[in-house]
């Protein structure tokens, strides 16, 4: 029902198209914010000492998953920009939707939860030399 109002607005009003586009990044924000609102600071020390619980997630989310990913992205390896919009959603995941499916599950959320701002933390940083290594021309494409 949302994205057929978002398109009959979108096709009624065009205009609307770039002040949407600059609310993007603040909208985000704030979706951010409330969710780590959610954290219980009281369990945040935790997060950090627990190493078996950093250590599955560190590599489930550093190792085991990117390399699942890999491999079932051979598929798109063809279509360049099929393949970066693939690899976003497959490596970069709403944390909101791991945390509330943990929960369902029966998993510790408010471990998760707490354990969040590290793992975002590690992934911002071990994410941020490839869009410069691509700016530079440095990144091959891997088949």
């Amino acid at each position: 029902m949302h994205l057929a109002l978002g398109l009959a607005v979108g096709l009624a009003v065009p205009e609307l198209a770039h002040p949407a586009e600059l609310a993007i990044h603040p909208v985000l924000a704030v979706l951010l914010y409330t969710t780590f609102l959610g954290i219980p600071l009281s369990r945040l020390g935790q997060a950090f000492t627990n190493w078996r619980f950093l250590g599955t997630l560190t590599v489930l989310n550093f190792v085991i998953v990117p390399a699942i990913v890999w491999s079932l992205s051979r598929i798109l390896a063809h279509d360049q920009v099929l393949l970066v919009g693939v690899l976003f959603v497959l490596l970069t995941p709403c944390i909101d939707y791991v945390i509330v499916f943990s929960g369902l599950a029966g998993g510790d959320e408010e471990r998760l939860l707490a354990a969040a701002p590290p793992l975002m933390l590690a992934q911002m940083l071990l994410f941020a030399p490839v869009p410069m290594a691509v700016r530079r021309g440095g990144v091959r494409q891997v088949r």
